[in-house]
């Protein structure tokens, strides 16, 4: 978890348990600072990689060592996704006016350029980090990335496009967006579940199926998705919208099954058992949820709650593994989940570090 360290930022590692530090990795040349608060890291063989700008960071979480440290002279995607021990992740070079794909060792941090797509003189190009899965059958490791064209004489395009590792000249386009004068199309990263991938494409959640390259369904959401993310389990997809409401979706077939009213600006959706968790931007309440039903079980604030001095809970937090961790601005906090009984704030949950 980010934290503080004499003075300096850096990530803890500590037993949710007990809250003991393991370890702590020291941000000694100001790198978070930089991180984008919704960036997506990956985490393979005990090693965790951090995209931050310029910067990609492996971490081995074992000790907090620094396994290794790359940083090119331009920016990339805030995004990382991999297969194994390899990840990928797009950068956006500048001088050469290029989106680089590279393919990343974990463990030696050896990087290789895989794909690369040039920006036309007029207009702009934006290129995801790639998806990857398996084809179980063939065993070849399919790249799936979106890619919009804008130009502002011409209309908007939006496509995905597909490649074979390590044939990287063998590709297909699919459009995953309509052609629009808006510059609208696809705004977060995908995610996967064995062969089908989930996009959110403006107000539009899509759903590809990798292997064939087909459209399987297409739901128009009220509004899109900004702050938060598609969550999943095995049955339903999870899309915190900004109308203020919480969506649950079938997978199969991308019906809506419940909606309920949470808040404006709403954190990342997490699991714990049937219960789903997550906190409102605009008011620093946690929301709890049934995953099944949409039933609101609670909306509860911090005890010492002033959203005007700076005192609620922030977006950044977990549920899993029946615990909830929360952040209030100043501290981590770590509580138990009870199967029986939803979590309830209480006089004893100040909020205090013990």
């Amino acid at each position: 978890m980010p934290s503080n360290c004499n003075g300096q930022n850096c990530l803890k590692a500590v037993n949710k348990h007990t809250g003991k530090t393991s370890w702590e990795w020291v941000d000694t040349n100001g790198i978070l600072q930089k991180a984008y608060y919704n960036l997506s890291s990956y985490i393979s063989s005990n090693v965790l990689i951090l995209p931050i700008s310029e910067d990609l960071i492996a971490i081995d979480l074992t000790n907090g060592k620094t396994l290794w440290h790359s940083k090119k002279k331009y920016a990339g995607e805030s995004f990382v996704d991999g297969l194994g021990n390899n990840a990928v992740r797009t950068y956006y070079d500048k001088a050469e006016k290029v989106h680089k794909v590279f393919l990343i060792d974990m463990i030696t941090g050896n990087m290789r350029e895989i794909k690369r797509f040039d920006v036309p003189k007029e207009g702009k190009k934006f290129v995801r980090t790639p998806c990857l899965i398996k084809d179980e059958e063939s065993s070849d490791t399919i790249c799936v990335t979106s890619v919009i064209e804008y130009d502002p004489v011409k209309l908007t395009k939006n496509h995905l496009l597909f490649w074979i590792l390590p044939n990287s000249d063998f590709q297909r386009n699919m459009e995953i967006y309509r052609e629009n004068k808006n510059g609208d199309g696809v705004t977060k990263q995908c995610i996967t579940d064995k062969s089908r991938s989930y996009w959110v494409a403006n107000n539009e959640v899509v759903c590809v199926d990798i292997l064939n390259q087909a459209e399987l369904w297409r739901t128009e959401m009220k509004k899109g998705m900004l702050t938060s993310r598609l969550m999943q389990d095995d049955k339903y997809l999870f899309y915190a919208c900004e109308d203020e409401n919480l969506y649950a979706l079938d997978k199969e077939n991308g019906n809506i099954i419940w909606e309920r009213k949470i808040a404006g600006t709403p954190s990342r959706v997490f699991i714990n058992r049937e219960i789903l968790y997550l906190v409102g931007g605009s008011d620093g309440h946690l929301y709890m949820v049934n995953k099944n039903t949409g039933q609101l079980i609670s909306s509860q604030k911090i005890p010492y709650h002033n959203i005007n001095a700076g005192k609620f809970l922030r977006r950044t937090l977990y549920a899993g593994m029946d615990i909830l961790i929360l952040n209030d601005g100043q501290n981590w906090h770590c509580y138990p989940l009870s199967q029986d009984k939803p979590f309830v704030f209480n006089k004893a949950r100040l909020g205090k570090e013990e």
